[in-house]
């Protein structure tokens, strides 16, 4: 409805309106539209050239759940301030069906900054592999999110081998699993045993079975092609997590 209070079919731009039936209360600023058009993704300027022997920073997927307008602002600028996260959605409210299965499919860790999640919710996540981190104080959480995005790899003091990133995930039997990734760094051969690395932290390991270009089989993958995999592993394997191949 209008200002007025009356019912309207549509409004044009910059007309105020009041709306009811969405799933939850929007963040301020949220941009949200129906189903029969895409709002297109504001431009992105060019990235700068990677310099010589610099490595591709890695956004680690996260969604965050606040209890008022203010925390969630507060928490956003200072996550968005560590340059390691990938914020995939900022909202007021409980943590609900929807954000746990927004999560799945990429991978992300889901934080409640003053909430919970309710029980089927908790259960929900468990059975899809997400992880929910639920925090009351500020810098708790700003620590524990500081920690996690630290490379397992540069804890350890390892020079890294490989490095893949997730893309796709195509069929999985058993321990084996079939992956398309983006080697990120060096170069990953057949037979290397690699880390999965979520969040930042090192969740299981892998070998890698067989690659792939096309339809072609590969010894090895070079930096900044993509591949597919067969890998045999401890545990499944996310769209965003990352095979790291180390060296001491």
């Amino acid at each position: 409805e209008n200002d007025l209070g009356k019912p309207v079919e549509e409004a044009a731009a910059s007309m105020p309106v009041r709306v009811a039936g969405l799933e939850s209360l929007p963040a301020i600023g949220t941009v949200f539209g129906n189903l029969s058009f895409s709002i297109p993704a504001p431009a992105k300027e060019a990235p700068l050239p990677q310099e010589p022997g610099e490595t591709e920073l890695v956004l680690h997927p996260l969604i965050i759940k606040a209890d008022v307008a203010g925390s969630l602002e507060a928490v956003t600028e200072a996550i968005e301030k560590m340059n390691a996260w990938n914020i995939l959605s900022g909202r007021v409210g409980e943590i609900t069906e929807s954000d746990v299965k927004l999560a799945a499919p990429a991978g992300a860790l889901i934080i409640g900054f003053r909430v919970k999640a309710q029980s089927p919710i908790a259960r929900l996540a468990e059975t899809l592999h997400v992880e929910i981190l639920t925090k009351e104080i500020i810098y708790e959480l700003l620590e524990e999110l500081e920690r996690r995005s630290k490379p397992a790899a540069e804890e350890a003091g390892a020079a890294v081998a490989a490095e893949v990133s997730i893309i796709a995930l195509f069929r999985q039997d058993g321990n084996r699993q079939i992956v398309g990734g983006k080697v990120t760094e060096g170069e990953l051969k057949r037979g290397m045993k690699m880390e999965v690395i979520r969040n930042g932290e090192k969740i299981g390991e892998g070998i890698a079975r067989e690659l792939r270009e096309g339809k072609e089989t590969k010894e090895s993958v070079p930096k900044g092609r993509e591949c597919g995999i067969l890998v045999e592993g401890t545990v499944p394997i996310h769209i965003g997590d990352i095979l790291r191949v180390s060296t001491t």
